[in-house]
């Protein structure tokens, strides 16, 4: 992506799969979304604040 002048981020959010980001809460996974979501959220939006100036 880079190579081709595309903005790009990653970040790993270690311990944690994906799932909480859509799933509300998972009991069995210990995923939440109104405890696990903020800290992507806010990296997510700050990239497109970013890269969309």
């Amino acid at each position: 992506m880079l190579d081709a002048g595309y903005a790009a981020n990653y970040w790993l959010c270690e311990g944690r799969n994906y799932t909480y980001l859509h799933s509300g809460e998972n009991e069995f996974l210990d995923n939440s979304f109104d405890k696990d979501a903020i800290e992507p959220l806010n990296r997510i939006i700050a990239f497109l604040d970013e890269v969309l100036e």
